[in-house]
């Protein structure tokens, strides 16, 4: 048997949730299971905005009716390695990073 998994990537609050939203209904209209690689905060205009509860109803809907999965996917893709491989976690304290983590899930 093969196997395939199926991951939408990096939505967030400044990206395109109706097509977010559309994928979530061509999956489900296909009873195909997809995840969805979240990314808590990001940056626009200057300034760090969270993905809220009231950005993501469509999200958190979808995951509590069994369509889709939800896994975070960083804390806000900024890059803070600017010398190697781009990395918002590298160059970081264990601590930042935890601490980011623990955010980002909440």
């Amino acid at each position: 048997m093969i196997k395939i998994a199926f991951r939408f990537d990096a939505p967030s609050v400044t990206s395109d949730h109706s097509l977010e939203k559309e994928i979530i209904n061509i999956c489900k209209a296909h009873d195909v299971k997809i995840n969805f690689a979240v990314i808590p905060y990001k940056k626009n205009n200057g300034d760090l905005q969270a993905l809220t509860k009231l950005h993501a109803k469509y999200l958190i809907d979808a995951e509590k009716n069994g369509w889709i999965e939800i896994s975070q996917h960083g804390y806000a893709h900024i890059n803070h390695n600017q010398n190697s491989t781009p990395s918002e976690f590298s160059d970081e304290s264990i601590e930042k990073q935890y601490s980011w983590i623990h955010k980002g899930k909440s």
